[in-house]
């Protein structure tokens, strides 16, 4: 009954709590036929293109989804006259004007809010000005229209809900890691090269500055010959068994492979593999660590497709494969570099460079970059670039990066959200040929 030529994607920044107004009542058996008769209204009567809520939750805590077009997009819906575009609402299956919402169908509000809020990079306990008007990005209908919904009873519970989804959101700590470089399992980022001589991969493992005010690294050898790839990629714990793995592109036929990361021996890595992932990537350039984009709690990798231009995501399937791939956008004519969490909310970022000068693309969830972009610094003079987590010890994420024509590797810090002044990592490495 849905037109699906009308589905579009929008933004998100707040959420909405509505309520069906239908009989409370209701079995566990009777939910399916209430949803398939809001969707019939919805379509036929509303005249609309598809139900109009994002997500529908029962009394049994069941959250369904409501709106076509995939439950971690940010997609647009008919629930909030003057803010869909902007916002994505679960509506309450039943009539809260009368009734007390259960435990149940509050815990998954809190769950829900906290998952879709944060995936786009929202705080649950925030304020998000939209058309001119301010919200709180956990909010009810009436907050915006004038309408008894949701139920005096469910629009007495948005505190609560509110608390709750913010307590089930990550911890700036837990957004940091979602570009994962420690290899070592020591809590320091660690970088992947390639010796030249040996063709054997390094792990450069950094350390915080030391009383000098200079960063320092060791590199430690590994019997890992990276010989037939020609990028490679510290991937974060890809299959999670709780060892970071990495992933290079085979140079024979242009096959994704993941090299898995195995018990840790006295300070060293080792590594099993290589094994293909499914990904053909040779029409694919900046193959990159991108954080957990998805939402899923899993690393992605992002690439720019030749020809296209297109922004992909590669999916973690949570073992030795990939999921699905898909555009993110349209990539800059120049680098497309995935930050993982640069600014004060948890949606991944990227930068992009025009002309020696770095740009940030705010993220706003597994299917967007914000169209503004802002610009955070300079960026001349580098053949390689790849986010590496907090190498400074600050607990903000930052870059590192090759000079041309040398193999010296600095790092370029968040200062703030913009680029800081790089520092080089003393200790040299041997001559090398591929960064990840």
């Amino acid at each position: 009954m849905r037109d699906a030529g009308s589905l579009h994607y929008g933004r998100v920044t707040i959420g909405f709590v509505h309520h069906t107004v239908n009989a409370n009542d209701y079995t566990r058996e009777d939910v399916p036929a209430l949803l398939r008769g809001i969707y019939a209204y919805h379509t036929r009567s509303k005249g609309w293109s598809d139900i109009g809520y994002n997500f529908v939750v029962d009394r049994f805590g069941r959250i369904w989804e409501g709106r076509y077009g995939g439950v971690d997009r940010a997609v647009v819906g008919a629930h909030t006259l003057g803010y869909n575009e902007t916002a994505f609402a679960m509506s309450a299956l039943g009539n809260f004007e009368t009734t007390q919402p259960s435990a149940a169908m509050l815990d998954a509000y809190e769950r829900l809010f906290a998952w879709k809020l944060g995936i786009h990079g929202v705080s649950a306990t925030a304020q998000g000005t939209v058309g001119g008007s301010t919200f709180s990005t956990v909010s009810g209908h009436s907050d915006a229209d004038s309408t008894a919904c949701p139920g005096r009873f469910l629009y007495a519970k948005l505190p609560d809900i509110r608390v709750g989804a913010s307590d089930l959101q990550p911890s700036k700590a837990r957004r940091l890691r979602q570009v994962e470089t420690d290899l070592l399992g020591d809590d320091a980022a660690d970088l992947i090269v390639r010796d030249v001589q040996s063709g054997n991969a390094l792990i450069w493992r950094t350390r915080p500055a030391g009383s000098d005010g200079r960063l320092r690294g060791r590199a430690i050898r590994t019997q890992v010959n990276l010989s037939s790839v020609d990028v490679i990629v510290n991937a974060g714990d890809w299959n999670g068994d709780g060892y970071a793995d990495m992933v290079g592109r085979r140079s024979s036929d242009g096959q994704l492979v993941l090299y898995l990361g195995l018990e840790r021996v006295r300070g060293s890595s080792l590594f099993a593999g290589p094994q293909v992932l499914g990904v053909d990537a040779e029409g694919l350039t900046q193959i990159r660590n991108a954080g957990d984009v998805t939402g899923d709690g899993r690393p992605d990798l992002s690439a720019v497709a030749r020809g296209t231009g297109d922004l992909k995501i590669i999916p973690s399937d949570g073992a030795t494969g990939a999921g699905i791939s898909y555009s993110l956008g349209t990539a800059h004519a120049g680098l497309n570099i995935p930050l993982g969490v640069w600014n004060a909310d948890p949606a991944p970022d990227f930068l992009a460079t025009r002309a020696g000068v770095a740009y940030m693309r705010r993220g706003n969830g597994p299917g967007r970059l914000d169209d503004n972009s802002r610009r955070i610094g300079g960026l001349r003079g580098y053949a390689s670039i790849h986010a590496a987590g907090d190498v400074t010890g600050d607990g903000r994420g930052d870059l590192v990066a090759r000079r041309r024509s040398t193999h010296e590797v600095w790092v370029i810090p968040n200062s703030k959200g913009r680029l800081g002044e790089p520092q080089l990592l003393t200790e040299r490495l041997p001559p090398f040929d591929l960064l990840g």
